[in-house]
Order: C-alpha cells, then sequence, then structure tokens
C-alpha cells in the first residue's frame, strides 16, 4: 500500500485533497500535478528538497514530487526566518520552496501549482545523500534544533499501510490537516489516507477557530487527529462532536492524554455512533507505534493499546534484558517503520541504517497481555530527597483538576503549572507530597494564563523550565 499510489486506474476518478479554496483534486489531477512539477526539481544526482511551508496544495505537492523524483525531502514547515536560514546553512538544500524572497545563495527555478515559489541553489552542496532517504523531520523535542530524524521511503510506506490498517481507514474516509504536516503525526494523516485512496482536507485555519470547524461541516470531514494540548482546550470550550454530522473519528497521539479526558471524548464519540482511538507513537518510529481500538478502552483502561500491524513491543530493564508483564523498564519497538538515524548536518544525510529496525524509545511502561501501558519518560525523572519521582505522574494527579505541567524546578523542588489552580489543587498538592513522601513545600503549583506550546502543538517544556527558574533547560 505505497504512499504514491496516483495512478492507480481504480482511484483515479475518486477525491484525494481538498484545497482551501475549496478546489477538489481527483487522484488523477494530483498525478497530474505531481508529474507537472517533477520539471521544476530535476537535478543529475540525488536532491535535498527543504520545504517551509506547510498545510497548502504547494507543500504537498512539493512533498509528493521530491518523493516521486527519488529525493529526499526536508519538511521542516512555516518555521521562523533565523531557524529558516540556519536549517539551510547545516543541510545544504538543493531547492528550497516556500521561504519567501528567497534565501542568498539561491536563484528562482519555478512556481508550483498553488503558488509555492521554489529556489535551487547556485553552487554544489557538500556531501552525497544516502539512496534510500527520502524525509527529514524534526523530533518533537528539538524544535529550533537542527536535529532530524532521517526516514526512508521504506519507513513511509510501512507505517502508513500499518495505520490504514489498524484504524480501518477506507476510500470512504475524509481527514483533514488538523496538525502541521511538518509533525509527524500531522504526516502520518496525509500519508496513510492517500496509501488506502481516502481524501484529506489542506486547511490552514487552527483548530480553536471556527473557520476550521465550518470546513469540517462544509468538507465532509469523517476523522479529526489531536494532540492532547488541543482535547483540553476544545473541552474548555465545550466542544460537541455531535454537532457535525460526517465526523466520525477522532484520534489521539502525541503525548498522554489524562483517563478523565478519554472517558469524556470516548463517550461524546459514542453517542454519535463515532470513535475515539488512543495511539503512542515517536517521529523515530515513522510515526505510530500502537493503538487502542475504542472497544478495548473498558477492558484495558489506561492503556495505549497493542502494536500496529508489522511491529514488535517489547519492555527490557537497563541491561537490555527483557521485563515479564506488569514489570515497568524501558520500552522496545521493532518494525519496518524504525528511522535510519538522526542528523544534524548535511554530512550525515550520507550515513545509512544505523539503527536495524529496532528503536529504544526512551519511554518506560509495561506490557499486560499484549497492552501497552505508559508511565512516563526516562528523562522526565527527578529527585527528591533521594527518591526518585515520575514528573508524568505528578501531572496525572493534577489533570483531574484542569490542565497542569510538572517540572523540575531549580533544586529538590517540583514545579506545576496549572492554568487557573484553586483549592482542588492545593489538596492534590498536600495529598501528593504527603504520598511521595517528602515535605510540602517541595512540590509548588504556579498558575499560568495557559501552558505553553510549540508550533506543533506540544507542551513547550523547555519554556516552563525557564518559568520555573531553570535557564538553560532545553
Amino acid at each position: 500500500m505505497p504512499i504514491l499510489n496516483l495512478h492507480d486506474r481504480a482511484r483515479r476518478d475518486a477525491v484525494a485533497l481538498i484545497t482551501a479554496a475549496g478546489q477538489r483534486l481527483t487522484y488523477r489531477d494530483l498525478s497530474r500535478l505531481t508529474d507537472r512539477s517533477r520539471h521544476v526539481f530535476e537535478c543529475r544526482d540525488k536532491a535535498l528538497v527543504a520545504v517551509f511551508s506547510d498545510r497548502d496544495a504547494g507543500s504537498v505537492t512539493a512533498y509528493l514530487a521530491s518523493l516521486s523524483l527519488g529525493h529526499a525531502c526536508a519538511f521542516f514547515g512555516a518555521v521562523p526566518a533565523a531557524a529558516q536560514n540556519a536549517l539551510i546553512a547545516a543541510y545544504q538544500p538543493e531547492f528550497v520552496v516556500g521561504a519567501g524572497a528567497g534565501p542568498d545563495g539561491y536563484a528562482a527555478a519555478g512556481v508550483l501549482p498553488g503558488g509555492a515559489a521554489v529556489y535551487r541553489r547556485t553552487r554544489a552542496s557538500e556531501g552525497a545523500i544516502f539512496a534510500d532517504l527520502a524525509l527529514l523531520l524534526a523530533t518533537s523535542g528539538s524544535t529550533g534544533s537542527p536535529k532530524v530524524v532521517r526516514l526512508s521511503r521504506a519507513n513511509l510506506d510501512a507505517n502508513a499501510a500499518a495505520i490504514a490498517c489498524a484504524l480501518g481507514i477506507g476510500p470512504a474516509e475524509r481527514a483533514i490537516t488538523s496538525l502541521p504536516l511538518s509533525h509527524s503525526y500531522g504526516l502520518s494523516v496525509l500519508n496513510s489516507h492517500l496509501a488506502a485512496g481516502a481524501s484529506v482536507v489542506v486547511c490552514p485555519d487552527r483548530v480553536l477557530s471556527s473557520g476550521f470547524w465550518r470546513t469540517v461541516a462544509t468538507s465532509g470531514v469523517t476523522s479529526f487527529a489531536g494532540v492532547p494540548t488541543a482535547y483540553e482546550l476544545l473541552r474548555a470550550r465545550n466542544f460537541d462532536p455531535g454537532r457535525y454530522r460526517s465526523l466520525r473519528t477522532m484520534t489521539q497521539a502525541g503525548g498522554r492524554l489524562s483517563g478523565d479526558l478519554i472517558g469524556h471524548y470516548a463517550e461524546l464519540m459514542e453517542r454519535t455512533g463515532g470513535f475515539f482511538w488512543v495511539m503512542y507513537g515517536q517521529t523515530e518510529a515513522t510515526a505510530r507505534i500502537s493503538c487502542l481500538p475504542p472497544g478495548h478502552r473498558g477492558a484495558h483502561p489506561g492503556s495505549v493499546g497493542r502494536v500496529i500491524p508489522g511491529g514488535d513491543l517489547r519492555v527490557e530493564d537497563q541491561d537490555g534484558r527483557p521485563l515479564p508483564d506488569g514489570q515497568p523498564g524501558q520500552i522496545v519497538y521493532h518494525g519496518p517503520n524504525v528511522m535510519l538515524g538522526y542528523a544534524r548536518s548535511r554530512a550525515d544525510l550520507a550515513d545509512g541504517d544505523q539503527l536495524g529496525g529496532r528503536l529504544a524509545t526512551g519511554d518506560l511502561g509495561y506490557l499486560r497481555d499484549g497492552y501497552l501501558y505508559l508511565t512516563g519518560r526516562a528523562k522526565r525523572i527527578t529527585k527528591i530527597l533521594g527518591y526518585r519521582v515520575e514528573l508524568d505522574q505528578v501531572e496525572m494527579a493534577f489533570s483531574a483538576a484542569g490542565p497542569a505541567r510538572a517540572v523540575a524546578g531549580p533544586g529538590e523542588n517540583i514545579v506545576v503549572f496549572a492554568e487557573r489552580p484553586g483549592e482542588r489543587h492545593e489538596a492534590i498538592r498536600c495529598q501528593l507530597a504527603a504520598q511521595l513522601g517528602f515535605p510540602p513545600g517541595a512540590l509548588t503549583v504556579r498558575p499560568v494564563d495557559a501552558i505553553p506550546v510549540t508550533r506543533t502543538g506540544k507542551v513547550d517544556y523547555g519554556a516552563l523550565a525557564r518559568l520555573a527558574g531553570v535557564p538553560h533547560a532545553s
């Protein structure tokens, strides 16, 4: 089930994309647009195409055209000018898409359908590109950093097929770009729907805008994908999926959603005959690793589901030995969607597969009857009076009172940032401090107008750490 199955005669008249202007592009139309764009990216050797636009027809066309030519696409999205210049300097792309007036050292090469400008590097880049490299994506925790994940075409096709199979995506499904395409979760929505012969609405509006939900209603959108912060904000605005007749699937990944919110959205979707899917994944695994079917939530509360088709999950101790059911350790994933490795500069693009399909996720959890349960991140652990404390567990305790996030403060203390903290937060603070066995003063709650998030919608823990008084946090 390849992503670029655009020439399939059985689907050529089916709608593939609906643009922001309301234009409906069939698979035949999309194939023709991709073919027409190929000449702009023609190059004797394998090239790197850096895309600095997002959630528009031009960025989708640039992505598909670069894949069809066998080039590598660096999907950086709409980043600030300083970050864009730093990424161009680090990776020396042969082509740059959507870079405003054009970066220094590049000349105009053409315009893609939809108006996206393409610029070509005026001198040769220093460093070859590995033959199987297809995509570069920033990791969720490295916004503003040149560190990216290197993915192959096989990674993309394997994960798209696995997601389409696990979620039962068929030709009748229609997703919307509720997340940036430069985000692995957002791009996987596009990939899995194109692989399944379904359609995607390319909408640049933010999820909380009235324009976004107007598009959902008028375009017949059947599925919505969101990260935890999006679902928290939607609940605060009394969002009701029942207002949108076509919407029958909501999926969640990109972090842990509280059990209270999972139950809330599952109940809302059940009322309309729809489904709410909880999933887990990483950019390093192309996108997703496991998913929990809606009907399994009652028997496996708190789980993020079973491994996707074609993958294998294990939990290991610090020495790499497998642990039995119910015993927590590091989550290790094996599968055809595991990245080739990381890159930080052009020189790294010549590297081959460095992981061999095995990914030590850095996440902590346990397995029970094949279902995965997350307990935290290896890096999200601090020590208070010599005791190890998982910050994710602290967050989960406070989430019952509303949006809250925890970081390690300066010295031996934990700072919880909460929106509109009140008496309930104070009660949780005292109870949790007593439960963990350290003085209440080692756990503080501070008000914040809104939990800061990165441009991909994930919690900006670096910003929170700086607010807590840890100035060099990243």
